[in-house]
């Protein structure tokens, strides 16, 4: 076997280096990248953020991995696509976003704000901040997706709301928010509500984080007093108008009685 010369000594020595550096050095980079954007959040919303690792690809989609705002949001990944067409128009901004395990538990004060409502009011007065001056306009994201997605909000003088299979779709106000099953628990004292619906859909005004219209239907459950107890059926709850009440509708479910 021919013993390596000096120079192919050296080469080798090179390309094993850089074999094994490159990797390494863009991992750090990267890393540092994640922790300062990480930082950022933090700065702008007032809660510890999280960013478990960020991977990107030729095509100009970027997916975040372990991402959490304090106790308030926690997301497996969070995946921004952008569109050949975009890409194409010289464009790079996220067309698609695409957001896995979604769980997000809120605190709704008797005002009706919330903890996460703050904190979206935050960030979006930071991002206001150093977009002022640039050139706007232009289509914004068009459809986000939201996989297995759950919401939990302990609503003052109301109770706790749970819901499952959140979807969200852009408009020009803000998202429409659509959800699968929706159980609402509470009351106060000796009344107790217990409602579950198949299915619920809202107009969320965006930034201010303010519910427009929204409505619950497909719905049944029991009203507690005491001892006494009502079995409901036909349960819908509604705020048709933007800024009127929010009303109550049911059937009293009497067993054929």
């Amino acid at each position: 076997m021919r013993r390596l010369r000096p120079r192919e000594r050296r080469v080798l020595c090179a390309t094993a280096i850089l074999a094994l550096g490159l990797p390494i050095a863009a991992a750090a980079i990267v890393r540092a990248r994640t922790d300062m954007l990480a930082d950022r959040l933090t700065a702008a919303g007032g809660v510890t953020a999280r960013i478990g690792g960020i991977d990107a690809d030729l095509t100009g989609s970027i997916r975040m991995t372990d991402v959490a705002l304090g106790e308030l949001v926690q997301v497996d990944a969070i995946e921004a696509s952008v569109a050949m067409g975009s890409l194409l128009g010289g464009q790079l901004r996220a067309d698609e976003i695409r957001v896995d395990g979604p769980r997000v538990a809120i605190r709704v004060d008797q005002h009706g704000d919330s903890d996460l409502a703050r904190l979206a009011r935050r960030i979006a007065r930071q991002g206001a901040g150093r977009s002022h001056g640039r050139a706007g306009g232009g289509r914004g994201v068009r459809r986000i997706i939201v996989a297995e997605g759950t919401l939990t909000a302990n609503i003052a003088g109301l109770g706790e709301l749970t819901a499952d299979g959140v979807e969200l779709v852009p408009d020009p106000t803000g998202v429409r928010v659509i959800t699968g099953p929706v159980r609402l628990r509470g009351g106060a004292s000796p009344v107790r509500v217990d409602l579950a619906f198949a299915r619920s859909a809202a107009e969320l005004v965006l930034p201010e984080m303010r519910f427009a219209r929204v409505l619950a239907v497909a719905g049944t459950g029991r009203v507690d007093a005491g001892t006494s107890s009502i079995a409901l059926r036909d349960v819908a709850v509604g705020r048709l108008a933007t800024h009127g009440a929010l009303e109550l509708r049911a059937s009293i479910d009497d067993a054929g009685v």
